[in-house]
This record gives C-alpha cells, structure tokens and sequence, in this order.
C-alpha cells in the first residue's frame, strides 16, 4: 500500500490514501464475503471520488488474483468493479 505524507511542525504522519482504504475494505469483501468491507469501500469511493484511483485499483486486483486465484472471487471482484465505476464516472 502507499500512503500519503502529512508534516505537522516536526512531526511526519503517514496515512493510507483513498484508494488505499478502498482496497484495504475492499479485502474484506472480496476474500471472504464480508458485505460490511464492501459498503464501506464504496462509501468511501463516494465520500472521496476525486481521490480514488479506479485503474490502480483494478491493477492491484489483477495482481492479487493471478498470484493466489483460489483466494478471491471473481464474481465478487466484478460486482465491486462494477459498482466502484458507477461512483467514479
């Protein structure tokens, strides 16, 4: 995952981008059905579309699933996808 970099006086935060949490809830949904990882993965898409990158995220998918294809549902894959599109267009 990357993250972003905020400065604060001398202090240095490093936090996930959108698309990080995206992923991240996406997981969820994705490997193990979990339905909850999926609403709040788009919730998060819609609360900030502008900084979601839908290519990047559809990368890190094809990624994950040629490396362990047993691991994740294709179906649930394409329904996220799918969805996560309709958001960002």
């Amino acid at each position: 995952m990357t993250h972003a970099t905020v400065h604060r006086g001398d202090e240095i935060l490093h936090v996930y981008t959108p698309t990080d949490v995206v992923r991240d809830r996406l997981i969820h949904f994705w490997a193990w059905g979990d339905y909850n990882g999926l609403r709040v993965a788009l919730d998060v898409a819609t609360a900030r579309r502008s900084e979601v990158n839908y290519e990047e995220i559809v990368a890190w998918t094809d990624r994950e699933f040629h490396a362990a294809p047993a691991a994740y549902d294709r179906v649930r894959r394409e329904l996220f996808l799918a969805d996560l599109r309709k958001i960002l267009d």
